[in-house]
Order: structure tokens, then C-alpha cells, then sequence
């Protein structure tokens, strides 16, 4: 199935493309013009067994702070959020290999070497390639940042510190269990969806 998967994600992108130029161009032009802000920025991140990936974004926050929890959305930010927007530029990645189509959302490198101390067998879910949409995203709302959780000491943590993050892992866990051709169509449809449902919808 990963061969298949492969093949039946570079095609899409290559489908794909199109589309994401023109909205591209777009979003580049609209970032550059109303935020003042340098529209593409990247991130690493952690992709398939552990090996840290460079993933495309257009911004959505302000230079400041990328991996603060007290993150200031720019003006056009919110509406690329919304509409999951600030994703288009990672059709590279998906033509690169470096993600699919469907996956466990590719955390920050540092965030998932932390959260491999402090939650069991958290490595597990990079055993399969991330994605730009996966079964978390639909079905529990995204958790807190925890790259700042590295200066704290193990005392100054709160008893349900990491439920989110455990709770995102389970769910990831499950998509690894379960995953298909036709969980991973699913997932698909479920996000196009998505896109015109607000976040509150999510658990």
C-alpha cells in the first residue's frame, strides 16, 4: 500500500497543481501587499521515521514568535486559516515525497522529541509517511504548542498537561492501525468539508 499511496499522491498533487498556482499566486500577492510580511516561510518538522523535513507554509502569523503559544495572526492570516489556505505550498512537499496526502500532521522536530519523553511509544507515529490532512485533524481539535513545555521543570507541569497531545496520538495511532485506501478517501472527502465547517465543530 505505501507504494500504491505514493503513486496515487503524486498524481493528485500533479492534478493539484494547477489550482494551487493560480490561489498561490494569489495569497502571495494578498500576504505581500495587506501583511507586509515575507509570504512563504518553512518549518522543520518530523516526517517518516524520525527524519526532520522541510515544510512549506504561507504565513499566517507575524514574524515574531513562530513557535510561541501566544502566536499574533496577521490580517489576512485568519482567512487562510480558515479555509486551510496556508497548506496550498506544501503540494511541494507532496511531490517531493517528504508527505502525503493523508498522514499524522508532521510536528515540530523539537516538539516530538519532547513529547517522545513523556508520552509512551510516541515515536510510533512517524512509522508512517505524515500528511498534509489526517484522521486527528477531523476529529479532535489541534492542542496547545508544546515546544515551550522544554524549559519546564518535570515539578512545574500540571496534572493534564499533556492530555491533548495524548489524545492527538491516539487518534493517530488509530489512522496507522486502520489506514486504506478507502479510510484515506474518506479522510479526503471529510476535509474538503471541513474547510466550510468552523473548528468549533471538532471536539
Amino acid at each position: 500500500y505505501n507504494m500504491l499511496k505514493r503513486c496515487m499522491d503524486f498524481a493528485a498533487a500533479v492534478c493539484l497543481l494547477p489550482f494551487c498556482a493560480v490561489a498561490g499566486v494569489f495569497i502571495y500577492g494578498m500576504i505581500k501587499l495587506i501583511d507586509k510580511e515575507e509570504p512563504l516561510f518553512t518549518q522543520k518538522r518530523t516526517g517518516l521515521l524520525g527524519k526532520t523535513i522541510t515544510l512549506y507554509k504561507f504565513r499566517t502569523i507575524k514574524s515574531k514568535g513562530q513557535e510561541s503559544d501566544k502566536e499574533q495572526i496577521t490580517r489576512t492570516g485568519k482567512y487562510w486559516r480558515r479555509f486551510r489556505l496556508d497548506e496550498i505550498p506544501q503540494i511541494i512537499n507532496v511531490l517531493k515525497g517528504d508527505i502525503s496526502l493523508v498522514g499524522p500532521r508532521p510536528i515540530w522536530t523539537s516538539e516530538f522529541e519532547f513529547l517522545n519523553q513523556h508520552i509512551p511509544n510516541h515515536a510510533v507515529r512517524s512509522v508512517v509517511k505524515p500528511g498534509i490532512t489526517g484522521w486527528a485533524q477531523l476529529n479532535f481539535k489541534a492542542p496547545i504548542t508544546y515546544v515551550n513545555f522544554r524549559h519546564k521543570t518535570p515539578e512545574a507541569f500540571e496534572p493534564n498537561a499533556f492530555d491533548g497531545a495524548f489524545t492527538r496520538f491516539s487518534y493517530d495511532v488509530w489512522y496507522i492501525q486502520n489506514r486504506s485506501f478507502l479510510l484515506d478517501l474518506e479522510i479526503i472527502i471529510k476535509t474538503g468539508i471541513r474547510m466550510f465547517i468552523k473548528d468549533s465543530h471538532v471536539a
